[in-house]
């Protein structure tokens, strides 16, 4: 005898109760009742399933139910905490460290090729004479020997930091690419986050006018720390 396959009901107002709404993915709405819950656990081609023929969504639900869950009984701080370590879990790409360039860029191998990392967020004095060295001196009333001096104190800084051959993990920054097509990350060595530490060791201060967005307030309270401690580079006279 033949089997008639059930289909999935039109939720209309009249079928919307008992319903709950599953989340927005992809700019829709997911909504499903009890009958849909049922379908969940039958096999993928049981004709019993309102699923049937239609994986996807069931493939959705059962993806995004445990976050729903969550977000029911975890506290909002929390849940944000934990949203942003999620996100940096998927966008961090394991890397390798070749050499350290400067205070704030070192050269590392990314999958099959190499990049130029920036540290994002950060501002360290450079080693260099140039433009850029003369366009810092005049800001912070130095000459330009003084400038290199720490700008040189700053790479073995981050030398000891991200060794040759250490092992890290790039968080893009929101902006993933600066002017020169340099990768901007967040570097994370162990449970250390390099950016940060250049800044709360003193050996970096925070991009301006533009700071981070994503770990905005880690960074200043870490620069304002190390202004405290007059750690690092604050140490030294002007």
């Amino acid at each position: 005898m033949h089997r008639q396959h059930h289909t999935h009901p039109l939720i209309t107002p009249k079928t919307m109760f008992p319903t709950f709404p599953l989340g927005i993915l992809g700019g829709k709405l997911f909504v499903f009742s009890k009958q849909d819950a049922k379908g969940l656990f039958q096999p993928w081609d049981s004709p019993r399933t309102p699923y049937h023929g239609a994986p996807v969504k069931k493939a959705v639900f059962l993806w995004l139910a445990p976050a729903v869950l969550l977000a029911a009984i975890v506290p909002e701080t929390s849940r944000e905490e934990g949203v942003r370590e999620l996100l940096k879990s998927v966008t961090a790409r394991p890397a390798r460290v070749v050499r350290v360039l400067e205070g704030g860029r070192f050269e590392a191998e990314v999958g099959d090729h190499r990049e130029e990392v920036v540290l994002a967020g950060i501002v360290c004095p450079p080693i260099l004479k140039g433009l850029r060295a003369e366009r810092m001196a005049r800001e912070q009333g130095l000459d330009i020997p003084q400038l290199i001096f720490k700008g040189t104190l700053s790479r073995r800084f981050l030398e000891g930091l991200l060794p040759p051959g250490c092992a890290v993990h790039l968080e893009a920054d929101e902006r993933e690419r600066d002017e020169f097509g340099r990768l901007r990350a967040y570097v994370y060595a162990g449970n250390a986050m390099a950016n940060e530490s250049m800044l709360l060791e003193g050996y970096a201060v925070m991009e301006r006018p533009a700071p981070p967005v994503r770990h905005r307030e880690r960074f200043e309270k870490a620069e304002a720390q190390a202004r405290a401690a007059r750690a690092g580079l604050h140490s030294l006279k002007p």
